[in-house]
């Protein structure tokens, strides 16, 4: 008898053996095992049993088999994807795309080791899934793992945002190395292609697909590769048309062009309009490009990505990828944990934090302040070669730190230089009478690793020259330079003029105390010189113009501000006027915009603005609010009420479940995200758990009616109490206020019919058995009860887990405070008790019940079938017309023939989806005839009516508007009688999205027209 000790030893023995056969892909199952003898003659001393061995060759023999015909599969696909001249052209497309991120890696220091994936904020617009129309919704949704959703990421187009240091750059580059080891491995056919913006030059030509096309061509020549020129010339066009390209654009607001214009959108359409079309003219590639806020392709159409700042846990994983020494970077960790909350969002920036752990890595200590990071961060690099640097070029550090600091002026004051000048043109314009500067002094700060020179051997002046490592550390030498320099540019312009704007940011946030003084009060007196301007205008009148610029600097001083510093009292007294001011008197346009700069007001009137945004129903409104929420240290009382009370109209009218992500994505912001991330999931999960419940009473019914032998004439109180339960249910798919009121009405009536067929006073006589009739009936008024009751509970995070939600409207009974809810309920169940009991039984006695309830039966199935006719065929008319015409309307170039086109349409979601796809096309950003300031504010005021008002109001205001005479001649004039003529009066208070939708397609000409004028 064998010892059963020996049996785990001889697997240990053969477990090598085995894998010995995987890792030699030429050996096979008998160059291991041999001729058999010696391996059944060690199985048999060790008592192993025959089954065992062949179990063990069955593996062997499977896995070498599995080995070949991978071998086989890889051969077969390596030679479908060569094809003839194939391979070498995509290994030169390789060469090009590794030399790009080699150079642009070896320029900032970045290193793939040291990537810590980063969380975006994705909103992309999404087919509907209905029948009836081609319609498009926004989708929003919160993507732990930026690099793979953008690498699955099916949009042609895709904006990536970011704020400065945010990762936009590195993201690119981690993507483009993910795609080719997919790619080397056979997973991927498509050769990505990192094209960095700033090289691009336009000499004065038309800015279009042609410029981005031959840009493309000059990067790809610098690969110097003698068939470049043939893939140009013949087989780029067919991989375009294939697909077989990414194109990665990084550095949008970075374009030459852009940096030097001084208007803020006329340039950036010109050049997201040119990217545009050429992946359109480049039919099936993929293009992704990355920018700030600040001058991005903000275009509709494009899927957006938001890069969020670094959660706690990715500030964790990044300081430990970062410090080498453990203890050092639990201190790092520690000390974030008790800083300031300026410090802490100041440290979720990956450059920020780069800064501190390279500056915590050779000091072991932790400064405060952007300013104190950088700094300390050039102070090391021109300490570090300080003797090499003078023993070689003979200039000292401060020679250094002054010249870097003329660089950057001069790249910031002259647009024709850029963020990459050549090298002549940049010692040209940087020399004049006072300061000259050498080639030595480039060389110096290239050996300091402050500049990166791009050398051309050929001719050394034209080599291109730019700041290493990101373009903030430009910005920390320009702000520094006018420190020291205050009178060289007025800060008046600093605030004013869009090309400073990066620059007055940076000194806002890299500086403090009395270098930036001088700014802060000339800020103070312009935005107190906006405030006198508008209150000019009368008080009875209705409107808010935007002085000039306003926008613009109230912005300035809010990203300025981000990460702490503390503003005078009688500048943040004046920002709140202006704010409130927009929101009180503006159109919907003035709203989202005071909203999107209202982050320097006080956290009082912060939350008031908030408060008011919620509880708009506006999407775009509540959109621009909930991106300052995070400045919120609290959520107070009466911001909760608000998030209450919009969730609860968001569940009546349908759109919690429609913007399920993108509402979970926005709560996500709140000091208390889990909370009220759970109570949405419970409120978009009532319909799912009262259709559940409604479908197994139903069911308990039906055996319960036949157990207790009703007789045959309760059949119709029966089928009436079926009809209105599953009426309630469809009442769901209401977009509708009165949602909860309809089902709970339609419960209630079916309560009465079931009250019929189990006959009350039977019940009373005992013919009916009470443990039968008293439990339906109860549960019958308990799920009748149920949406309300459950709504009030999941709002106030009561039973918002999956088991509770059944359980959901015994919320009423643990909350304590009686408030007006619990009054109405109250008063509900004692109306229910005695209808049952006492009025009931009455009109039965009487023998009205029986001809009364047929007589109900047919009129509920007559209102409510003409009800869904006429809805079904209004819809259909709708979506046939949408069809037939959306074509002719994209390439409209009349106002007056767009909005009767809307006209045209029944039903206000067709309206909504017109509108979205003329904005998606670019029909009112191209400008239309008819269309001018006047008759754009005419339409955002008459929306701004329709929204406030009441009922009475909007229907006066339409009856005097039928006096116009048809077809007046006037712009302004014809859009009153257009809108009061096919605008409901309840069409834009009752659907809001109509109000969101003309809003965002008249804001880009609203903002350059008034731009212009100004």
């Amino acid at each position: 008898m064998p010892r059963r000790i020996g049996r785990p030893y001889i697997l240990l023995e053969l477990t090598p053996r085995v894998r010995l056969a995987r890792v030699d892909q030429t050996c096979y199952p008998q160059d291991v095992l041999g001729d058999g003898s010696e391996g059944l003659d060690l199985l048999r001393a060790h008592g192993v049993p025959p089954w065992l061995l062949v179990i063990i060759g069955v593996v062997v023999v499977g896995l070498a088999l599995l080995n070949r015909v991978a071998e086989l599969w890889n051969l077969l696909a390596a030679r479908r994807l060569a094809g003839a001249t194939g391979l070498s052209r995509r290994q030169v497309l390789l060469a090009q795309t590794f030399v790009n991120l080699a150079n642009h890696s070896s320029e900032t220091g970045w290193r793939e080791q040291y990537y810590t994936e980063l969380e975006a904020e994705v909103e992309v617009e999404v087919e509907a899934k209905r029948r009836w129309s081609s319609s498009t919704l926004p989708d929003r949704r919160l993507e732990k793992s930026l690099s793979a959703a953008l690498l699955h990421c099916k949009h042609k187009l895709i904006h990536l945002e970011g704020d400065p240091g945010a990762g936009k750059s590195v993201s690119l580059r981690h993507l483009a190395r993910r795609w080719l080891e997919k790619m080397s491995s056979g997973g991927a056919t498509v050769v990505p292609l990192y094209l960095d913006l700033q090289r691009l030059r336009n000499p004065g030509g038309a800015i279009d697909r042609e410029l981005i096309e031959s840009f493309v061509h000059q990067e790809l020549r610098r690969v110097r590769h003698p068939d470049i020129e043939a893939f140009i010339a013949s087989d780029f066009h067919a991989w375009c048309r294939e697909g077989r390209l990414l194109f990665l654009f990084d550095s949008f607001d970075e374009l030459k062009d852009v940096l030097g214009s001084t208007e803020e959108d006329r340039i950036v359409d010109s050049y997201a309009r040119a990217i545009q079309d050429f992946a359109f003219t480049m039919s099936a590639c993929r293009v992704v490009v990355a920018s700030r806020r600040f001058r991005g392709p903000n275009r509709p159409g494009w899927a957006h990505f938001l890069i969020r700042p670094l959660s706690d846990g990715k500030r964790v994983e990044f300081i430990r990828r970062h410090v080498e020494d453990p203890a050092l970077a639990r201190q790092i960790v520690g000390h974030l944990q008790i800083s300031s909350r300026e410090f802490q969002e100041l440290c979720s920036n990956p450059l920020m934090l780069t800064l501190l752990c390279s500056h915590a890595n050779e000091t072991r200590a932790v400064p405060q302040g952007a300013h104190q990071l950088f700094a300390a961060f050039v102070e090391r690099r021109l300490e570090r070669d300080r003797y090499r640097i003078a023993q070689k070029f003979g200039r000292t550090v401060d020679e250094l730190r002054a010249a870097a600091e003329f660089i950057a002026l001069a790249m910031a004051r002259d647009p024709e230089l850029g963020l990459r000048p050549t090298r002549g043109a940049l010692i040209d314009r940087v020399s004049n009478g006072k300061y000259t500067l050498e080639d030595s002094l480039l060389d110096a700060l290239e050996m300091a690793h402050l500049l990166a020179i791009e050398r051309c051997e050929d001719e050394p002046a034209r080599s291109t020259v730019r700041f290493a490592h990101h373009r903030r550390l430009q910005e920390f030498f320009v702000s520094s330079h006018l420190v020291h320099n205050p009178g060289l540019v007025s800060p008046r312009l600093l605030l004013k003029d869009y090309r400073w704007r990066e620059a007055c940011v940076a000194m806002f946030q890299n500086l403090s105390g009395a270098s930036v003084k001088p700014l802060v009060d000339t800020a103070a007196e312009l935005v107190r010189e906006y405030r006198c301007a508008a209150s000019e205008s009368p008080e009875e009148e209705l409107g808010f113009v935007w002085p000039p610029k306003a926008l613009h600097v109230l912005e300035v001083l809010q990203v300025g501000f981000a990460y702490g510093g503390k503003l005078p009292d009688a500048l943040v007294d004046d920002i709140a006027w202006l704010v409130r001011r927009a929101l009180e008197r503006g159109n919907i346009l003035d709203q989202k915009w005071a909203l999107e700069v209202a982050g320097t007001a006080p956290e009082v009137e912060l939350v008031e603005y908030i408060d008011f945004a919620l509880l708009s129903g506006s999407r775009m409104l509540q959109d621009a609010a909930f991106l300052q929420v995070h400045r919120l240290r609290t959520a107070t009382p009466k911001l909760r009420t608000s998030i209450r009370d919009m969730l609860e109209e968001m569940t009546e009218n349908g759109k919690l479940r429609e913007e399920r992500f993108g509402i979970e994505l926005k709560l996500g912001r709140l000091p208390d995200p889990d909370r009220w991330i759970g109570t949405a999931r419970a409120l978009r999960a009532l319909p799912v758990t009262d259709a559940v419940l409604q479908v197994a009473f139903l069911t308990l019914l039906g055996g319960m009616s036949v157990l207790a032998g009703l007789e045959a004439r309760t059949w119709l109180p029966h089928a009436l109490f079926v009809f209105l339960t599953l009426s309630s249910l469809l009442g769901w798919a209401l977009r509708s206020s009165l949602k909860c009121m309809a089902i709970t009405s339609m419960r209630f009536a079916g309560l009465f019919s079931l009250a019929f067929a189990f006959d009350v006073s039977r019940i009373a006589r005992g013919a009916i058995p009470h443990e039968i009739a008293v439990p339906v009936l109860v549960v019958t008024g308990y799920l009748a009860l149920w949406p309300g009751f459950a709504m009030w509970g999941n709002l106030r995070g009561l039973f918002v887990k999956g088991w509770q939600r059944p359980f959901a409207p015994l919320a009423i009974l643990l909350w304590w405070h009686w408030s007006k809810q619990a009054q109405w309920l109250g008063v509900v169940l004692l109306g229910e008790f005695i209808l049952l009991a006492f009025i009931l039984p009455a009109l039965e006695r009487s023998g009205f019940l029986n001809a009364g309830g047929l007589i109900a039966l047919i009129g509920l199935v007559v209102v409510f079938g003409s009800w869904i006719l006429w809805s079904a065929v209004n819809r259909s008319r709708d979506s046939s017309l949408f069809r037939s015409t959306i074509e002719d309307m994209r390439r409209s170039k009349d106002l007056r023939e767009v909005l009767s086109w809307l006209g045209r349409f029944r039903t206000p979601q067709f309206r909504v989806e017109g509108l979205r796809t003329l904005r998606r096309h670019d029909v009112f950003r191209d400008g239309l005839s008819h269309l001018s300031l006047e008759s754009a504010r005419q339409i955002l005021q008459c929306l701004e009516i329709d929204r406030w008002s009441e009922r009475s109001t909007r229907r006066e205001i339409r009856a005097e508007a039928r006096s116009i005479e048809e077809q007046p001649a006037d712009d302004a004039e014809w859009v009153l009688w257009w809108y009061y003529r096919h605008i409901g009066p309840d069409e834009v208070h009752g659907y809001t999205e109509l109000a969101d939708e003309f809003a965002l397609a008249l804001e880009p000409f609203v903002k350059r027209d008034r731009r212009s004028r100004a």
